[in-house]
């Protein structure tokens, strides 16, 4: 082998092993932010699903809060329908007062 040839062989060798070692620091920070990226997507995911509860429970709050709200309409209803009856007794009395 001629001298050239070896020092050619050597300069390949060293520019191969160098974009080896270039290859695997890529691969492992691509790992890395994979890793990462996984991470984040899991604490997405996490937040999605706690932010589902949160929505869940704000529309049984807002259920029960309707029920509860009928329920006093229907009483005020009642109690309209009761003073109107009573007014009503009220001025009939009245009437009858004056006729004596």
């Amino acid at each position: 082998m001629l001298p050239n040839e070896s020092v050619a062989k050597s300069v390949a060798l060293n520019v191969a092993n160098e974009m080896c070692k270039k290859s695997n620091t890529l691969e492992n920070t691509d790992t890395m932010q994979l890793q990462d990226l996984k991470e984040h997507l899991q604490d997405s995911k996490d937040h999605i699903n706690t932010l589902k509860e949160r929505v869940a429970a704000l529309i049984k709050d807002k259920e029960r809060l309707q029920q509860e709200k009928d329920n006093w309409e229907h009483r005020y209803n009642v109690a309209q329908a009761e003073i109107q009856q009573l007014k009503n007794m009220l001025s009939l009395g009245d009437t009858r007062a004056g006729e004596g």
